[in-house]
């Protein structure tokens, strides 16, 4: 009966259960990262699923099924070596630890993914010149799976791969009225420009929001060691006044949460934004890429969501939407069940919960992984009570009423994930270069909307 006991509390004990040993070895025992590190620890897992690429694109790839499962297996070797040895020990560069950890599970379904494909991928942009070569690294790299259809256990992503048309088809994301209004450029330098000027934009923002949140609260939200109920410290050490001289309104203590609450869904879609449309200025900006292979944004203007499944499905970013899916099928044919869209949004988020989660793994300080997985699976059950309001009622959640809907639930529900972030110091970490734009731009906000003062 003890050793039943002590079993059970291993298994569930805070905050990862089994893995907790795996987690505080990593944090105990690995070295600091250093540019020579760096060349194994990413470099070289990149290196290995690119030739898996290749072969996945070239004919013959039911052949060397064998070779793609064999580069998978050295692949993960070489990637839990990597990843069990080195972080980054620096609390102001936690935040990485939690970014490569996810991009690590990322890739580490991939090199799965790629080693136990049958059929070869179909990339239609050869057929217009592109190289395998290319074709080898856009695989890579697409995680969207943009253009390509449906690809392996994911039958949702349009028509099947092998039968794509010889020209690539236009996604559904560039049908949008205002797309019509305002087409994306058709010259190589116009889409240049273009993601140049998103990037630009995109960085200003980003390294504004970080220098506020810097500026405001030095020792509460801009600690990274981070602490226990940080937000509410925050909120009763710091009186704010909107417009003084002019307006001179002391923002309520709700207010002050609930603009600090959205800084960090800000500062998550400007981060992958101005990295999305750097990658997409070099790439097209190379002569490689085609150019309307980078017309698809990686948001599709969340602001405009009109229901969660509309946020969740299209707006917010799809990147590891396909690897959810594939987890969701093999999960429930392993299991021999069927499930229909209710419980499908709620496995598929299920497993972005866990995606999250997990990525804190080599994180220290570490943010409470419950909050973040539980604020996935509310996702979910909002989309699923969207799915049964449409059975019902014959009309799916949209308009205004949606838009009410929708961001009063993320609102509640996105506390979760926010506060748990905000505890863990993700707030005070450098991601940006210091000296950059926002040390300019701060405190002019500061200056000219805003006067905040430590109570």
């Amino acid at each position: 009966m003890a050793t039943t006991t002590t079993t059970n509390s291993t298994l569930f004990a805070p905050p990862f259960g089994p893995l907790n040993a795996v987690r505080e070895h990593v944090v105990r025992n690995a070295a600091p990262l250093n540019p020579l590190r760096f060349l194994f620890f990413f470099v070289a897992p990149c290196v290995i699923i690119y030739y898996q690429a290749l072969l996945l694109v070239s004919p013959g790839a039911r052949k060397n099924r064998g070779k793609r499962a064999a580069l998978g297996v050295l692949g993960l070797a070489v990637m839990l070596n990597s990843w069990t040895n080195y972080r980054f020990v620096s609390p102001e560069l936690n935040a990485f630890n939690n970014g490569f950890t996810i991009v690590f599970l990322h890739l580490a379904l991939k090199f799965i993914e790629f080693g136990l494909l049958t059929n070869r991928v179909h990339d239609p942009y050869m057929a217009l010149g592109r190289s395998r070569h290319v074709a080898a690294v856009d695989l890579c790299i697409n995680s969207r799976m943009v253009s390509l259809g449906s690809v392996g256990l994911d039958t949702v992503a349009g028509p099947p791969n092998a039968s794509l048309p010889k020209h690539p088809h236009v996604e559904r994301h560039l049908r949008h009225k205002r797309r019509r209004r305002h087409p994306r450029p058709t010259t190589r330098w116009g889409s240049v420009s273009r993601h140049a000027r998103h990037a630009f934009v995109h960085y200003v923002v980003l390294d504004t929001l970080l220098a506020l949140l810097s500026l405001v609260g030095p020792d509460t939200l801009g600690a990274p060691r981070g602490t226990r109920n940080v937000l509410d410290k925050f909120i009763a050490s710091t009186k704010i006044t909107v417009l003084p001289g002019i307006l001179d309104w002391v923002l309520p203590a709700g207010g002050v949460r609930f603009f600090t609450e959205v800084c960090v869904p800000l500062v998550i879609w400007q981060s992958l934004s101005c990295g999305y449309h750097s990658l997409a200025m070099a790439c097209v900006g190379s002569g490689f890429w085609e150019v309307q292979s980078w017309d698809v944004d990686l948001f599709d203007a969340p602001w405009r969501a009109d229901s969660i499944i509309d946020l969740w499905g299209k707006r917010w970013h799809q990147m590891f939407r396909h690897q959810f899916i594939i987890l969701s099928v093999t999960v429930t044919r392993a299991l021999g069940v069927k499930i229909g869209s209710h419980a499908l949004f709620l496995l598929t988020f299920v497993f972005s919960g866990l995606l999250h989660a997990f990525g804190e793994l080599s994180m220290d300080p570490l943010p409470e992984p419950w909050k973040l997985g539980t604020f996935f699976v509310l996702a979910g059950l909002g989309c699923a009570i969207e799915v049964s309001f449409k059975r019902a009622t014959g009309h799916r959640v949209k308009g205004f009423l949606g838009r009410i809907w929708t961001w009063t639930f993320m609102y509640f529900a996105g506390g979760l994930a926010t506060n748990a972030w905000l505890d863990g110091g993700i707030a005070g970490c450098t991601l940006l270069p210091s000296g950059g734009v926002g040390s300019y731009t701060a405190p002019l906000v500061l200056s000219r909307l805003c006067l905040v003062e430590r109570i």
